[in-house]
């Protein structure tokens, strides 16, 4: 009995002769990484949608809300400041150093960033693009915005201190 030495070259060929490309391997193959790509890009089309209509309201129903109750201002300090939620956006609730209420819209009228206040310089500050507003009146008096903020009424009744559209 004579064992047959076979060479590497042939073994390598007897490995590419077992496999078989057909085409029923491609199509399932094509049909694998075609479905795939398609859960990809539904995910991230998803995504984009969800980030592109986050803000979107029926402006009717922002209408709708007249007024808000804003918690903690009892606690509030004088020279301070209290951030809160009108509708859909937020709104700031500034203590002045007299105790007097102030409310405005703390959307800057420049590109939409969010305002803060600045106790330790009186006034009403966008990060963003370096925008000032006075706190007193919520006019734009340094920086790039256009327009004064939007402001509010402030209500004091039994329950509570209210934000009302001006």
């Amino acid at each position: 009995m004579k064992i047959e030495e076979k060479t590497e070259l042939e073994l390598e060929e007897e490995k590419h002769e077992d496999f078989v490309d057909s085409p029923e391997r491609r199509n399932f193959m094509a049909a694998l990484i075609g479905g795939a790509t398609a859960a990809y890009a539904a995910g991230i089309g998803f995504v984009i949608y969800r980030y592109l209509s986050s803000g979107i309201t029926d402006s009717a129903q922002l209408e709708a809300i007249k007024e808000i109750k804003v918690d903690g201002v009892a606690t509030m300090k004088d020279n301070s400041y209290k951030m809160f939620k009108f509708g859909s956006k937020p709104g700031i609730l500034i203590k002045d150093n007299k105790g007097e209420l102030k409310a405005f819209n703390a959307v800057c009228s420049h590109l939409g960033c969010t305002v803060s206040y600045q106790p330790d310089k009186s006034r009403i500050f966008c990060a963003c693009h370096g925008g000032v507003y006075d706190p007193e009146t919520g006019k734009n008096i340094a920086g790039p915005p256009p327009e004064p903020l939007k402001r509010y009424q402030v209500v004091t009744k039994e329950d509570g201190v209210y934000v009302e559209r001006a």
